[in-house]
């Protein structure tokens, strides 16, 4: 596979610098990828004994099932459907792929979408499995039905911006698509309004959007941008009405994911995705809670470990089904807070020069982090600031946790168990014999998929023992 070098350069005519910059990074991304050939020798040595990263002694938590083959190129994205059927994937091949999991064969590349003439940047699935949308570097938001096989339209983005991130608008029937650009904004596109048609409305940032993701009221996005800033959107009122950065100074963010939607009938609440993970240009993965009252960003944990200092990767939530009743998160208390942490007020802390002009909330946001010399995994940040509860070292089942897995630059995908107060990380699965662009996790099973460039999908199962939390 060859990188379409002049279809990039033709498609920068209209875009700026900081556009640019990251149109490099991302080629650059797309070049250290090796053919098959030369990989399938070493990726099929590493997956026979993947699942290292854990001490001697300690069980794996999660094995090496099998490989989806089939994308010429980088694979970028990948992403479970609703169902748990279908995985839909994309890549610097151009093409959309969704593939059966169900079928006995379990590697069956059931379509193969190649409408895009630059590489694929992100998927999306309605929320009955049916449809899906897709956005790439060639300026299109596309939508595709599943069931046909077929490409339903096509939305060109206008000012010739590269689409970063895609997904549907929650409790509008899969009709309304938002996507961030790297020109600075959220665009909003009907599909009732039928294709070609300009944005329903646009939600205009003071800087590149790398990433966003909906909250399940359908009604607030949340944004994550060049300048590290977390902004959240009232798509009512079509403005920010918060703004916190990430971590101290704001760092630069690449993803961000929301845990699942759970209904916890024996306690008659719901966790309305209440976690939500950031990844970040600084090698770190910070997990927020939002606050029940006011929903509010607070910080929990800050994770390392995984590289992704220089390039964009992605990171999925999977929650156990009796996570809910077993091991509830014991939040930090913000008395454990010292005074030492440093807060940060307003958009110059995140390295912003004046706000967004888009009546956005500058509120203060506590520092971060977990307290110096608290024995934790060898990759997880130790950080000033909370004071986690000791929960034991008694035994749980992936059933029994939440667990956020993350890409990394260094060819291994990173799992932490991330359901208690002290985050430990678990598992670095080896296999991979190039970057982690992304994981998803199955919305029920314990089932990982991880995409690379080295141009495979990954399918991970957790196996039945149980292993040592804490």
């Amino acid at each position: 596979y060859t990188f379409d070098v002049d279809a990039l350069l033709a498609s920068l005519a209209e875009v700026d610098a900081d556009e640019l910059e990251h149109a490099e990074t991302v080629y650059e991304s797309a070049k250290g990828a090796s053919p098959p050939s030369k990989l399938a020798a070493g990726a099929r040595h590493g997956a026979s004994g993947a699942g290292g990263g854990r001490d001697a002694g300690e069980p794996s938590l999660f094995h090496y099932k099998y490989d989806l083959q089939g994308h010429g190129g980088s694979v970028y994205m990948v992403r479970f459907a609703p169902s748990g059927q279908l995985i839909a994937s994309g890549g610097f091949d151009k093409t959309v792929r969704v593939w059966d999991i169900e079928r006995p064969a379990r590697q069956e590349e059931v379509l193969c979408l190649s409408d895009h003439s630059l590489h694929v940047s992100d998927v999306a699935w309605s929320s009955d499995s049916t449809t899906l949308v897709s956005g790439s570097f060639d300026h299109t938001v596309k939508a595709w039905s599943v069931a046909q096989g077929q490409l339903l339209g096509t939305w060109r983005v206008p000012t010739g911006a590269f689409v970063q991130k895609v997904a549907f608008q929650p409790g509008m029937e899969s009709q309304v698509v938002l996507v961030s650009t790297t020109h600075r904004q959220i665009l909003a596109y009907d599909r009732r309004e039928g294709t070609m048609a300009a944005p329903a409305f646009a939600l205009e940032n003071d800087c590149m959007v790398n990433t966003l993701c909906c909250y399940h009221d359908g009604v607030h996005v949340l944004s994550g941008d060049k300048h590290g800033q977390l902004k959240t959107w009232d798509l009512r009122m079509r403005q920010a009405v918060d703004t916190i950065c990430n971590g101290e100074q704001g760092k630069p963010v690449s993803h961000i994911e929301l845990s699942l939607r759970v209904d916890v009938v024996e306690r008659d609440t719901v966790d309305d995705g209440r976690f939500v993970a950031v990844n970040s240009y600084d090698n770190v993965l910070r997990v927020y809670e939002r606050a029940h009252n006011s929903g509010r960003l607070e910080a929990l944990h800050a994770l390392k470990g995984h590289h992704n200092k220089n390039w964009p990767i992605r990171s999925s939530f999977y929650v156990g089904k009796n996570y809910h009743r077993s091991r509830p998160m014991q939040r930090r208390l913000a008395s454990d807070v010292g005074a030492g942490a440093n807060a940060t007020s307003g958009s110059a802390a995140c390295g912003v020069v004046g706000g967004n002009g888009a009546g956005a909330a500058l509120d203060p946001m506590e520092s971060m982090g977990v307290p110096q010399g608290v024995p934790m995994g060898p990759d997880v940040a130790e950080e000033r600031g909370a004071r986690p509860v000791d929960e034991g070292s008694g035994r749980l089942s992936v059933h029994d946790t939440m667990l956020l897995a993350t890409g990394s630059a260094d060819s291994r995908a990173y799992i932490f168990d991330v359901g208690g107060a002290r985050p430990k990380l678990v598992q670095r699965l080896e296999g991979h014999s190039d970057r982690v662009h992304a994981v998803s996790f199955h919305p029920q099973d314990p089932l990982l998929a991880t995409c690379s460039a080295d141009f495979s999908i990954k399918i991970w199962g957790a196996k039945m023992d149980r292993y040592r939390g804490g």
